[in-house]
């Protein structure tokens, strides 16, 4: 046998090979995508808000958007997801956006050396 005749295939990300059922992948698309339109629009909401509403109204609403976007406390829609991504026997994640956001920019960045 010549090296030729071995062929060298791509893995496919583990979410594509998991035999999961199809409204779990749904569902988890879905909740994917609607906890990233609740974070856009936290962070629009922190922009807009104080040139909309008086600062006495803005001050406070800002305040608990940062607090609750950069707290500890785990976010329920972080849950349910961790909670779907069991049932698909894929790996949990703590923090939605060191998951989505953090990590892969960082990849990319490694990757680009």
């Amino acid at each position: 046998m010549s090296d030729s005749d071995f062929v060298v295939e791509k893995v496919p990300p583990t979410f594509f090979k998991n035999d999961a059922p199809i409204y779990l992948k749904l569902a988890l698309y879905l909740l994917v995508g609607f906890h990233m339109a609740v974070l856009l629009g936290n962070i629009i909401a922190i922009f807009i808000l104080p040139f909309v509403v008086s600062w006495y109204i803005s001050l406070p609403l800002v305040s608990l958007l940062i607090n609750f976007m950069f707290s500890a406390v785990a976010c329920p829609l972080t849950r349910l997801e961790s909670v779907i991504r069991r049932n698909m026997g894929l790996p949990e994640i703590r923090y939605f956006v060191q998951h989505y956001f953090w990590r892969q920019s960082i990849r990319k960045r490694m990757d680009c050396r």
